[in-house]
């Protein structure tokens, strides 16, 4: 889940609650450690929900099957679905939603 702003990415981080799913948050704010720690969370087999900023856009190695991205520039769209289905081992989705201002 990729979020524009940090304080709609906390309220979202605060609200998901899912049985049987690793939830994680980051941000800019997060430091090399933690983000290197989360980053290879993503690479085991188990179920975990990523809410992010931007941050995870470029230079970020992950491969999610399942995206959901609040909308802002084309280029930023193009890093994002560059996420998804990174190893071609599932097929993976996109949803775009508009929920806070670009």
């Amino acid at each position: 889940l990729n979020l524009l702003k940090k304080t709609t990415a906390n309220r979202f981080f605060e609200y998901i609650d899912i049985d049987g799913y690793e939830i994680y948050l980051l941000s800019g704010d997060d430091n090399k450690l933690y983000r290197d720690f989360v980053i290879n969370e993503t690479k085991k087999d188990k179920k975990i929900i990523l809410v992010a900023t931007q941050v995870i856009e470029a230079g970020v190695d992950i491969d999610m099957d399942l995206g959901l991205k609040d909308i802002s520039l084309i280029e930023s769209e193009e890093q994002f679905m560059g996420r998804i289905n990174r190893n071609s081992i599932k097929q993976g989705k996109v949803y775009f939603f508009n929920y806070d201002d670009t």
